[in-house]
Order: C-alpha cells, then sequence, then structure tokens
C-alpha cells in the first residue's frame, strides 16, 4: 500500500470525484478513508460508502474503510463504545454498500479504538477480547473482505504488547480465513530511527503483515516523528503506509495536512516528503493491476 488518509466524515462537502483524482495523481493506489458510525459524527450512510467504493475505484485506487468514532476508547470520554463499530458494519445499508467489493475494499474495523489505560495489560486484554469478538462476528456474518486491525494505545502499541507478546499470533488465528493485516499508527512514540525500524523488523521477522496505517513528519510542533525512517524501511521491508491526512487538520496539527486547503497544487512541506521524496508515494507505489481498463 503507498497511500494516504482521507477525512470524509468530517468534510463530505467537497467534490469526491476531485478530491480522489488529485489523490490518484500522486501515484497512491491506497485511500484510508474516515468514516462515522453516528455516535460522534454524523453518520455516513450506505449510498454514501457506495459512492466512495465506486469514486475510488474509478481512479483505481483501493479504499480502505475505518469507523473513527471510537477512537481512543477508555481514556477518552468522548469516544463511542468499540461494539458499535461492529453493528456499523453489520448494519444493512453499509453490508449492501460493501459486498462484492471484496478486492477493492479492506474494512478497518475501528481507528484507534483503544487509548492508554492504567494498567496496560488490562487495556491490552481488552483490546484483544474486542477485535478476536469482532473478527468472529464479522466472518459469521459472511464478510470475506480482508480485516485490518489498528494496534492498541491511540494505534502506537506504546508498550509494544501487540508487537511482542502473543496477542498477535492469538488475533491472527481466530481469523477463520486468514485475512488480517495488523496496522501500527507511528506518531511521537517513533522519533528515532531505531524505534521505527526495531518495529517493522518484528514484524517482519514474525511474519505478520502489518502496514503503517498514519503518520506524518510530526504530530504538532512539540513532537517529531522519524518519518524518513518509516518511508525508506517501510520500502525495504515491503511494508504498506496511508500518510496522515490530505487536509483539513485541525488547528495545532495542520502540519500534517499533506495538502493546503484540499488543492493538490498546494503540497506541503510534510506532502512533498510523503509523494516527491526517495522512498515516498510517486517513486515506490505499484498500481494494482485488478482494476477494469477502459481500452478505449
Amino acid at each position: 500500500m503507498r497511500g494516504v488518509n482521507y477525512p470524509y466524515a468530517w468534510f463530505p462537502q467537497h467534490d469526491l470525484n476531485k478530491q480522489f483524482a488529485d489523490i490518484a495523481s500522486t501515484c497512491a493506489n491506497t485511500v484510508r478513508v474516515v468514516l462515522a458510525n453516528g455516535e460522534q459524527w454524523d453518520r455516513v450512510n450506505g449510498k454514501s460508502v457506495a459512492k466512495i467504493i465506486a469514486t475510488a475505484k474509478a481512479h483505481q485506487l483501493v479504499t480502505m474503510l475505518e469507523v473513527h468514532d471510537i477512537t481512543g476508547f477508555g481514556e477518552k470520554e468522548t469516544a463511542a463504545d468499540p461494539q458499535t463499530a461492529i453493528d456499523y458494519w453489520l448494519s444493512d445499508d453499509i453490508r449492501k454498500a460493501i459486498e462484492g467489493e471484496e478486492g477493492f475494499v479492506l474494512i478497518n474495523i475501528a481507528n484507534e479504538p483503544f487509548g492508554n489505560f492504567s494498567d496496560p495489560q488490562l487495556g491490552h486484554d481488552l483490546w484483544l477480547e474486542f477485535h478476536m469478538d469482532a473478527v468472529k462476528k464479522l466472518r459469521a456474518a459472511g464478510l470475506k473482505h480482508t480485516i485490518v486491525v489498528d494496534a492498541p494505545n491511540w494505534g502506537q502499541d506504546s508498550h509494544m504488547l501487540m508487537r511482542d507478546g502473543k496477542s498477535a499470533q492469538t488475533l491472527f488465528n481466530s481469523d477463520s480465513d486468514k485475512n488480517l493485516i495488523f496496522s501500527v499508527h507511528m506518531y511521537q512514540l517513533f522519533g528515532s530511527d531505531k524505534k521505527v525500524v526495531d518495529y517493522l523488523q518484528t514484524f517482519v521477522d514474525r511474519k505478520f503483515p502489518l502496514i503503517v496505517g498514519e503518520f506524518a513528519a510530526d504530530h504538532g510542533p512539540e513532537h517529531d516523528v522519524a518519518e524518513q525512517a518509516i518511508l525508506s524501511y517501510s520500502e525495504k521491508l515491503s511494508i504498506g503506509y496511508l500518510g496522515w491526512s490530505w487536509s483539513g487538520n485541525s488547528e495545532g496539527l495542520g502540519s500534517l495536512d499533506i495538502v493546503n486547503y484540499f488543492d493538490v497544487n498546494q503540497l506541503s512541506a510534510w506532502g512533498e516528503t510523503l509523494i516527491n521524496s526517495k522512498n515516498g508515494i510517486r517513486a515506490t507505489s505499484v498500481k494494482c493491476s485488478c482494476f477494469p481498463h477502459n481500452d478505449d
């Protein structure tokens, strides 16, 4: 995967066809799309999800869909119960939109669904229990898509329990289809090359599929990220990455915008690195050959 995160749930007013065309013009092959299930933000319904998928396919982009309302559960007071994410995927209109699209759509069950707990092991156990239940229910309902699981601790696996413990093997084995990818979000906890390399290499050595589902050059002015190491070692180790995020970040996090004002002609410094550097999207992306082509 080589691509970006797109904040659809918060900015549905933008011309989706133009935005995805602009994303595709960077040579991205994947777009991770922020959805909402109605717990914190307006629910993105099945009709909208179907439009997102169709528009992405038209521009030869694989779509990864994620529910954002659950972010930071257990620490963030406004976070929705993770079970509501399962309910969203199994709702009639969302199932109608995604069924039959297994070759083009990945289900990222919930974005960063658990925050930090005073007892790290308890938080990790809850993370594992939820995801095992979610995978079981999605498969029992007949959903055959690739499933993506965000790491605990706001996606950063800060105690390295997903990386080093038994939970990754347990969770992978629990998927009857063995069609599951782990996703780590690399922000301030990955401020050195060594931390990036150690994390990625461990997953490769353990033979678990991994992507860097979110990362940027910083996480605000006080929190540096080793973005060049993420780019170079992801390429070296054949690991997918998705930069956060296309545009529209909140005040104080504007440096995470890949393009300014949703305009592909206004690349930020971060966007320039992500798209045009030696190990960036344009130099390393390969488009999927599975998309239909118009020979005319």
